[in-house]
């Protein structure tokens, strides 16, 4: 006699990938805020060296024989590059 497999729930193993795949999200999500962190943290950093430069820059010479730079040093420090500090 042959038994009748139609109400037999079918049970297969958890894979690894079904393991983490709850976890590969929280991941990704915890990579992407630190990305984001990183990059506001830089975008922050070069806007503040920006506008000090700009505000160097409009300085007067009297302004700037106050605080000890000549006008072409201060040209100099607006000019630089955003990675030279």
């Amino acid at each position: 006699m042959v038994k009748s497999l139609e109400n037999v729930p079918i049970v297969t193993p958890k894979s690894h990938v079904d393991r983490n795949s709850r976890a590969l999200p929280a991941i990704l999500r915890a990579l992407l805020g630190e990305l984001l962190e990183r990059w506001t943290g830089a975008f922050l950093r070069w806007r503040e060296i920006r506008n000090s430069r700009r505000a160097l820059n409009r300085l007067t010479a009297d302004q700037l024989r106050d605080i000890g730079l000549t006008r072409a040093e201060a040209r100099r420090e607006y000019r630089k590059s955003y990675y030279v500090e």
